[in-house]
């Protein structure tokens, strides 16, 4: 389907002034070359939803570089990434723009990258993901319109996420992830076939390499909405098919609830956390593995998860001195996330007293003067100052005093 698109209308008014101007450069570009060019994906799909558009996807019929190497020269851009399949990523004033030739692909198996050949602009919207991501606007030549082929905008009407074929799973399994993370960021809904479609393919994750697992759910993790994308994905049994031992709907809906207030970001760790709360250590390293996760984000998951296991042990008899020595090396982070979600009430209780008394209460006396006192520099001034400690932490001694004694005492 085409419309009629007035160049004022909501494209232009959706773009602001710098896009404005890599517009403008684009329209005359394609005069002067007489080439057609489109923009294409989630810009086209923002403008129609009246969303704010921060990067634009151009699509090239047959010469993409042409139009690279042009805006290099004009604009001053600079191409900052490219591929074997002819996408270029520029930037221009601090803005991003993604151009590509437009392209067929065939997938020679499942998991499989594409094999790419130069198309046309409706082969190149048949390959998209979802038909919200295939509705172009073609710049040039004039006049301009909205080309719909596929129907994406009565799914956007209908606020439906769908897939293109039937294969698209098996072709890009990745894909799953990507519906649930465009699905709750845009209010929408899974189309009923489509979402039959995905739960019957899990089986396909299992083609998809690590590092292509962890950068999609690392997009998961950067929405605004991440929370709710991820309960929607362990709720329709899409996280757990990507690694078994991800916690449950109802373990992270439950720990999310928990942790509302917390104050520190939640960055990627925190999240790979969440998702590895209910494993042991051998699982968590199978887990960061399988995603390939580097040791800088999975050790969080790592520690929370000794944490888990030292805790569990812990009753009323246990003293406080106890969870000093043993939360000595782990990251506060660590122990305030099993602070704020464990659901053993005494290790409740000690894991809060910790984080308070580690940074209020510590011994008034300091090792060096355990030395004016009389001790000698070596293991044993180190024993001392600790079993002082452990009384403090203990409240067996509280004023300066009583250090003073104990220390003497221990000195004989």
């Amino acid at each position: 389907m085409t419309e009629s698109l007035d160049p004022k209308s909501r494209l232009f008014q959706a773009l602001g002034k710098p896009l404005g101007i890599i517009i403008d450069s684009l329209l005359q570009i394609g005069e002067e070359l007489d080439l057609s060019i489109y923009v294409v994906g989630g810009a086209v799909r923002d403008v129609l939803m009246s969303r704010g558009i921060k990067d634009l996807d151009i699509s090239v019929e047959y010469n993409g570089a042409s139009v690279v190497a042009e805006l290099v020269s004009r604009l001053d851009a600079k191409v900052i990434d490219s591929s074997p399949f002819g996408t270029f990523k520029l930037e221009i004033d601090g803005l991003f723009l993604d151009i590509v030739s437009a392209r067929r692909e065939t997938y020679e198996k499942p998991g499989a990258l594409p094999s790419v050949s130069p198309g046309t602009i409706l082969e190149d919207l048949q390959r998209r993901d979802f038909t919200i991501n295939a509705i172009a606007i073609r710049l040039t030549p004039d006049p301009i319109i909205l080309f719909d082929p596929i129907g994406g905008i009565t799914d956007i009407d209908g606020k439906l996420i769908r897939v293109l074929h039937e294969a698209s799973f098996q072709d890009d399994a990745t894909r799953m992830l990507r519906a649930v993370r465009y699905e709750q960021r845009l209010n929408f809904t899974l189309d009923v076939s489509t979402e039959g479609l995905l739960t019957s393919s899990y089986d396909y994750l299992n083609t998809v390499s690590g590092d292509r697992l962890r950068n999609e759910v690392e997009l998961i993790f950067e929405e605004e909405k991440a929370t709710e994308i991820l309960l929607r994905a362990s709720k329709l049994g899409l996280l757990q098919s990507c690694y078994k031992g991800i916690s449950s709907f109802s373990s992270l809906e439950s720990r999310f609830s928990s942790l509302e207030d917390l104050s520190w970001d939640r960055d990627h760790s925190f999240y790979y956390a969440l998702l590895a709360y209910d494993m042991n250590d051998d699982e968590v390293s199978d887990f960061a593995s399988r995603f390939n996760i580097p040791n800088s984000e999975s050790e969080l998951a790592r520690q929370a998860v000794r944490i888990q296991n030292l805790s569990s042990s812990w009753n009323s008899q246990t003293l406080p001195s106890e969870v000093y020595n043993s939360m000595r090396g782990f990251m506060v982070r660590a122990v305030e996330l099993v602070e704020k979600t464990t659901i053993n009430e005494q290790g409740y209780a000690l894991l809060n007293y910790y984080l308070f008394y580690s940074q209020h209460i510590k011994p008034e006396l300091s090792a060096s003067d355990l030395i004016v006192m009389g001790f000698q520099e070596g293991p044993l001034l180190g024993k001392a100052h600790r079993q002082l400690t452990d009384a403090v932490v203990d409240g067996v001694i509280t004023t300066k005093q009583e250090q003073i004694s104990f220390i003497m005492g221990l000195l004989g």
